[in-house]
């Protein structure tokens, strides 16, 4: 367990300095917070969930009796403030921020919850006024953008994020409040998008806990492989997994995509975007979907918001619901964020399955015995290939 203290001079706050923004760049307004590590107490329960596009989540049990430090209690450990780190076989699996506590007097126990550093983007806004360029800004300037526009932040690295050639416009109004996690969703969750995460590690002897964001170049799947580039084993029903669930959703289903943009008496009021697939109206009727994103002022990027909803639209997703058989698979080579793929083969009596699906999200629990098993959602692959997919 970690804990957020200050970094920086306050005295520095409003001095000009050298730094990109202007301010002194050893200020505590610049340098912010980091994680300084307090105390590893022993747990009965710990799991992680990681889901495409959205902050990882983590719960831990601990017992009180466990406590016996007082920097393990309160004050000194509250939500927000405090820092978790997840520790297998030598290797950080997990980290984030503690949001929530839950002290059970009954069963004597301490339920920590907490969420990755994304979640702290939650609640961080691009207030202010901006916009890129005529044109656009590379996605991976904006990401970039985004994690470091927070002054008296968590201090994010960004060295970590890939450069990637497609441009966007953006454009936001000093009253607009836009939580900068918004923004990289919608950068990502798109045709021409990308997949990102927020990872964490060890730093300076183990004293400091630090966390970086990290991007695939496009939204093309990978196949899933452990860090020296095996691939990991397919997920073969009976043998070394259980497919437990089979989901088909229609709901998705698309042919004509109404995206509403940005609406009131700036120049920009009234914008919006019709998308249509008239060959999928042969194989069903009509059914529209709207979207409201009332913060996009650019034409092209509703169309492209609007594309995405027609491409997902064209077939319903199928989500089978996998869980893995204990010592197959490492757990942490599991990251849907990063979007991996895995070959799924089952004979079941509905449908026959064999071809990839991408992973959309992954829970593990460490069971009593120390193993672990991992729960799978996933999705057919072919609502990824943006190159199958004929824009109007």
């Amino acid at each position: 367990m970690y804990e957020f203290v200050p970094d920086g001079d306050p005295a520095l706050d409003l001095t000009r300095g050298t730094g990109s923004t202007g301010w002194h760049p050893d200020s505590f307004r610049q340098r912010g917070w980091r994680a300084v590590y307090r105390a590893s107490p022993r747990f009965v329960s710990v799991g992680w969930r990681r889901t495409m596009d959205k902050p990882s989540e983590a719960n831990v049990t601990i017992p009180l009796a466990a406590l016996d430090d007082a920097r393990l209690r309160y004050p000194a450990i509250q939500p927000f403030r405090t820092v978790l780190g997840i520790v297998r076989d030598g290797f950080m699996v997990w980290g984030g921020i503690v949001w929530n506590l839950r002290v059970d007097l009954e069963e004597r126990t301490l339920e920590l919850a907490a969420r990755d550093f994304l979640s702290y983007y939650e609640t961080n806004h691009a207030y202010g006024g901006w916009s890129t360029k005529a044109g656009g800004d590379l996605q991976s300037d904006i990401l970039k953008r985004m994690a470091l526009r927070a002054e008296w932040g968590i201090q994010t690295s960004t060295a970590a994020i890939t450069a990637m050639p497609r441009k966007r416009e953006l454009s936001f109004l000093e009253n607009e409040f836009k939580p900068s996690l918004d923004v990289m969703q919608d950068l990502a969750d798109n045709i021409g998008g990308f997949f990102f995460r927020s990872a964490a590690w060890r730093a300076h002897e183990g004293t400091e806990l630090r966390h970086d964001i990290r991007n695939t170049v496009d939204r093309t799947p990978r196949t899933a492989s452990d860090p020296d580039g095996v691939p990991l084993p397919d997920l073969v029903d009976g043998t070394t997994c259980e497919v437990q669930e089979l989901f088909l959703n229609g709901e998705n289903i698309a042919t004509t995509a109404y995206t509403i943009g940005a609406s009131g008496s700036d120049k920009t009021a009234g914008v919006w975007s019709r998308r249509d697939n008239p060959q999928l109206r042969r194989l069903f009727p009509q059914r529209d979907v709207v979207n409201v994103m009332g913060s996009i002022k650019h034409q092209s990027t509703l169309d492209l918001h609007g594309d995405t909803a027609l491409h997902f639209g064209t077939t319903g997703i199928v989500t089978p619901r996998v869980v893995t058989y204990p010592d197959v698979y490492t757990p942490h080579h599991f990251d849907p964020n990063m979007g991996q793929k895995l070959r799924l083969v089952s004979a079941n009596e509905f449908m026959r399955i064999d071809s990839s699906y991408v992973l959309t999200e992954v829970r593990v629990a460490v069971n009593a015995d120390g193993s672990d098993r991992c729960e799978l959602s996933l999705c057919q692959e072919e609502l990824f290939d943006a190159e199958s997919f004929t824009r109007p």
